[in-house]
C-alpha cells in the first residue's frame, strides 16, 4: 500500500515540534492569574504536487501543517477517478477542492504520526507508491486514467478531524493516442503608450517588467511549444530608448524568440471596432507592427491570428478577414452567450465567429477556469500549477458527446494565456513538466497556428448535417469615434514620407514623426492628446514648406553656353534636401533637369548651366519638390532674356548674307555691261 514517509531527522522533528507547540493551550509558571492561550486553528498550506504519474511512479505531496499538536496524526484516502464529460470536468474538481462530491473510495490510504512524515525542509510529504496492473506487493492499484482525488487529514489522537484538504493524484495508466493540445501564449503588452509627444521612446518601469517577464518564461521554458505575442511600439521604443538595461532586456528576448512562433500583431494598441470604420487603418497597423518586429527582434512567423483584443467587433472582424487575418483569440466575456453543444464546454476546440457576411473567421477561447487557477494569488507556484494541469488532465481523460467527437482520439486542445498577471514560478511550474520528454505527458504544448491547423472546428448536428458552431461577438462599448483623428491622420501620413525624404538618411526625426502618427491610435493615448501630437506635425510640415521657396526674377544671358543663378531661400534653421526640376523649351540643362540639392539656412544660390537654343525672351519653370518627388514645396518662373544665337541661327544668318552678296555683285556686273553697249567706244584716228 502507500506509505508514508518515516525518515525524520532530529532537526526535523524538533522544527515540526517548536512551529506545533502555538496549537497548545500553555500557561506561564510566574503568573499570578494565568490567562489560556486560545489555540489557534490548524491550517494545512500546499507547497507542490507531482503533476501526474505514469503506469508504475511514485506521487508525492509536500505541504505546511501550521498549529497541529505535536501528536497528531496523518491520514490519507484516495476517491475514484472524476467520470463526467469535458463539459462537466470544471465543476467537478472545484466540487472535490471543496470537500464535495468525493465520490467512492478507491484505496482506504493510511494514518500515521504526523512527525513520521516531515521532511528535512520541515514539509510534511505524503510518498504512494502506484500501480496500474495486479502484482503481489504494496503499492496502490490504479487501473484507469484519471484524476483520483486525495482526501488529506489531520486528526487529533481522540479522532477528531483538525484541517483537511484535497489535492489530485493524476495517473497516466496507459499511454494516451493523441494527448490534449495545450496552445501557449506568452504575451508583452506594456502599461502606458511608449513615446512621449516628441516621438521619443518614454519607456516606464512596468513597461520594461512586462518584456522582462516574457523573457523570463521563455528563458525557463526553452524546448516547449508556445505562440509569442509582444507589442511592436513597446519593442520599438526599448530598442530606440538608449538605456543599457533595455538594450540587454531586448536582446535577451531576441535570444530565446530563436525557433519560436511569433504572431504578428498591430504596432500600437489599436480599438479595433473604431479603426474598422477608416479604410486600410487595420491593415497599415498590422503591417508596421510586422515590420517592427522584424527590424527590431525577431520576423513575425504567424500573419493570420489576431488577438487578445478587448476591442474586437463584427465589423472588425470582417476587415480584418479582407486582409487575410482569419484567425482569432479570444476571452470568453467578449462572446455573446450561447449553449455549447452537449456534453462540452466549447472551449476545446476552433468554432466559427460570424463575420457579418458570407464568410466567418475561426476563434480559439481562452480557459477561463484555467486562467483563474493560475492567476490566483493566494496560491503557491506549485499548488496553482497543480490544479491547473489536473484540470487539463481530467479534460484529456473525460469523454465527449459532442456530434464531431466520435471518439476520445479527436484531437481537442485548450487556450492558455501566461500574461504578466502569471507569476513566473507558476508558469515555469505550469509548462514544466509537459515539456519533459522523458515522461509520457497526456498533454502537449504547442502553437496555435498548429491548434487552428490540425484541431477540427466544433460542429453542431442540424436537420441531420454537421454545421459549424458560429459564435457572435459582443459589440464593444465606448467605442470612440475616430473620424477627427482620421482626417488629420491621413493629411499627415500623406505628406510624412516625402517630408521623411527631405531629412538626413537615417535621422532620428523621421523615425519620430513614424512613432508618432502610428502610436495616435493607441487606445492608451487619451484622444484629445493623440489629435494634438498629430495636429502638431501637420503644422510643422506645412511651416517647413512655407519656409522654403524659390525666387521669381528675371535674367539675360549673351552665351549660348553659360550658368545661371537660381535663388532658394530657407528660413528655417535647419537644412533640408529638396528636389529642382526645371522646365523651359528653349533650354537644355547640361547637368539634368531634375536634381537633389541641399538647402541650408539662409539663401541658397544653385548654379544651373544652360544650352541657349534661341533668341529672345521666355519663361524657365521652376519647381521645388521633396525628395521622393511625391510633394510639391514651392514653384517659381524665371524670365530669360536672350541676346546670342544658336548655332542653326549664325549657319542661316550667314547663307542670306552670302547668297545678298553674290546677288548684289552680279546685279552689278550686269550693270556695267549694259551701260557699255549703249555708249560704244570711237574708234582713234592713225
Amino acid at each position: 500500500m502507500g506509505r508514508l514517509s518515516s525518515t525524520v531527522g532530529r532537526a526535523a522533528a524538533a522544527t515540526m515540534l517548536t512551529a506545533t507547540l502555538a496549537g497548545i493551550t500553555v500557561t506561564r509558571a510566574d503568573a499570578q492569574d494565568a490567562t489560556p492561550v486560545a489555540e489557534p486553528a490548524v491550517t494545512i498550506e500546499m507547497s507542490d504536487v507531482t503533476p501526474w504519474v505514469g503506469p508504475e511512479g511514485v506521487w508525492t505531496a509536500h505541504f505546511r501543517v501550521d498549529g497541529a499538536p505535536f501528536d497528531a496524526d496523518l491520514r490519507w484516502r484516495i476517491h475514484q477517478p472524476i467520470d463526467t464529460d469535458e463539459g462537466a470536468v470544471r465543476d467537478a474538481i472545484q466540487r472535490q477542492l471543496d470537500g464535495e462530491s468525493l465520490g467512492r473510495l478507491q484505496t482506504p490510504g493510511s494514518t500515521q504520526p504526523i512527525l513520521s512524515s516531515v521532511t528535512a525542509d520541515g514539509l510534511v510529504e505524503i510518498r504512494i507508491d502506484v500501480r496500474s496492473t495486479r502484482a503481489a506487493d504494496d503499492r496502490v492499484l490504479l487501473p484507469e486514467n484519471g484524476s483520483y482525488p486525495v482526501a488529506i487529514e489531520v486528526r487529533s489522537k481522540d479522532g477528531s478531524e483538525l484541517a483537511s484538504t484535497v489535492v489530485h493524484l493524476n495517473h497516466l495508466a496507459e499511454p494516451v493516442e493523441d494527448p490534449l493540445r495545450v496552445g501557449v501564449l506568452v504575451r508583452a503588452d506594456g502599461e502606458d503608450a511608449p513615446f512621449g509627444p516628441d516621438g521619443q521612446a518614454a519607456v516606464t518601469d512596468a513597461d520594461v517588467a512586462s518584456v522582462q517577464h516574457l523573457g523570463d518564461i521563455l528563458a525557463t521554458s526553452p524546448n516547449t511549444a508556445l505562440s509569442v505575442s509582444i507589442n511592436p511600439a513597446l519593442v520599438t521604443a526599448m530598442s530606440s530608448s538608449g538605456r543599457v538595461d533595455d538594450a540587454e532586456t531586448i536582446d535577451r528576448v531576441r535570444t530565446a524568440l530563436t525557433g519560436r512562433e511569433v504572431l504578428r500583431r498591430p504596432w500600437a494598441e489599436v480599438n479595433s471596432d473604431a479603426w474598422a470604420t477608416v479604410d486600410g487603418a487595420l491593415a497599415t497597423q498590422a503591417t508596421a507592427g510586422g515590420d517592427a518586429l522584424a527590424s527590431n527582434l525577431a520576423p513575425p512567423t504567424e500573419s493570420r491570428i489576431w488577438g487578445p483584443d478587448p476591442t474586437l467587433s463584427t465589423r472588425a472582424v470582417q476587415v480584418l478577414d479582407t486582409a487575410d487575418i482569419d484567425r482569432l483569440l479570444v476571452r470568453s466575456e467578449q462572446l455573446e452567450a450561447a449553449r455549447a453543444p452537449r456534453g462540452t464546454s466549447g472551449l476545446v476546440r476552433p468554432f466559427a465567429v460570424s463575420t457579418g457576411g458570407s464568410t466567418t473567421a475561426t476563434a480559439m477561447s481562452f480557459d477561463d477556469t484555467v486562467q483563474a487557477i493560475l492567476a490566483d494569488p493566494a496560491l503557491p507556484p506549485g499548488l496553482a500549477a497543480h490544479r491547473a494541469l489536473t484540470l487539463l488532465f481530467a479534460i484529456s481523460a473525460s469523454t465527449s458527446t459532442s456530434s464531431n467527437a466520435s471518439s476520445n482520439a479527436m484531437a481537442r486542445a485548450i487556450a492558455v494565456d501566461l500574461g504578466p498577471d502569471i507569476p513566473v514560478a507558476t508558469a515555469t511550474a505550469f509548462l514544466a513538466p509537459m515539456s519533459d520528454t522523458a515522461t509520457p505527458a497526456p498533454l502537449r504544448p504547442t502553437t496555435f497556428a498548429e491548434i487552428f491547423d490540425s484541431v477540427a472546428p466544433t460542429t453542431v448536428r442540424t436537420a441531420g448535417k454537421d454545421t459549424p458552431w458560429t459564435r457572435t461577438l459582443v459589440t464593444p462599448t465606448g467605442t470612440p469615434s475616430v473620424s477627427e483623428l482620421a482626417a488629420l491622420l491621413k493629411q499627415a501620413n500623406d505628406r510624412s514620407p516625402g517630408f521623411a525624404s527631405m531629412l538626413p538618411v537615417g535621422a532620428q526625426r523621421a523615425a519620430q514623426t513614424t512613432n508618432t502618427l502610428l502610436l495616435s491610435q493607441d487606445r492608451r493615448l487619451a484622444r484629445a492628446e493623440a489629435t494634438a501630437r498629430v495636429a502638431r506635425i501637420n503644422d510643422e510640415v506645412s511651416a517647413v514648406f512655407a519656409a522654403l521657396r524659390t525666387e521669381s526674377r528675371s535674367l539675360t544671358v549673351t552665351s549660348r553656353r553659360t550658368t545661371i543663378y537660381l535663388r532658394v531661400q530657407n528660413d528655417t534653421d535647419t537644412a533640408y534636401r529638396a528636389r529642382l526640376r526645371l522646365t523651359s523649351p528653349r533650354l537644355r540643362f547640361p547637368q539634368g533637369s531634375d536634381t537633389v540639392v541641399d538647402l541650408d539656412p539662409g539663401l541658397n544660390r544653385l548654379a544651373v548651366p544652360i544650352d541657349v537654343r534661341s533668341s529672345g525672351q521666355f519663361l524657365l519653370r521652376v519647381e521645388l519638390l521633396t525628395p521622393d518627388g511625391s510633394l510639391t514645396i514651392s514653384t517659381s518662373r524665371q524670365r530669360i532674356r536672350s541676346t546670342t544665337f544658336s548655332g542653326v541661327g549664325l549657319v542661316l544668318s550667314g547663307g542670306a548674307l552670302l547668297v545678298l552678296l553674290v546677288w548684289w555683285f552680279r546685279t552689278h556686273r550686269r550693270a556695267k555691261a549694259s551701260a557699255r553697249a549703249d555708249h560704244p567706244t570711237a574708234p582713234q584716228s592713225e
